[in-house]
């Protein structure tokens, strides 16, 4: 059986990596760091993107983007201001 959690990536098309952020907090995350920290390897599947997301950050018409966010909700904006950086 696999449990779905979902994550948000924080990395952009042009990375070379796939970067998540995921907050240590209750039982399946510390599972989650124990492996990594021991070493095991992990299979992850990823699906999505999910939602009704309209922005477009490649619109020359627009000059200035304000991002604001609070909890979870940082972890797009992160790929989003690193993409626009």
């Amino acid at each position: 059986m696999i449990n779905a959690h979902p994550f948000s990536i924080t990395s952009i098309p042009s990375d070379d990596e796939i970067v998540f952020i995921i907050k240590r907090e209750k039982n399946w995350t510390n599972k989650l760091f124990e492996k990594v920290q021991q070493g095991k390897d992990i299979l992850i599947f990823i699906d999505g993107p999910f939602g009704n997301s309209k922005v477009n950050l490649d619109d020359s018409s627009i000059d200035y983007f304000l991002l604001l966010a609070g909890g979870v909700g940082i972890t797009p904006l992160i790929s989003m201001a690193k993409y626009l950086g």
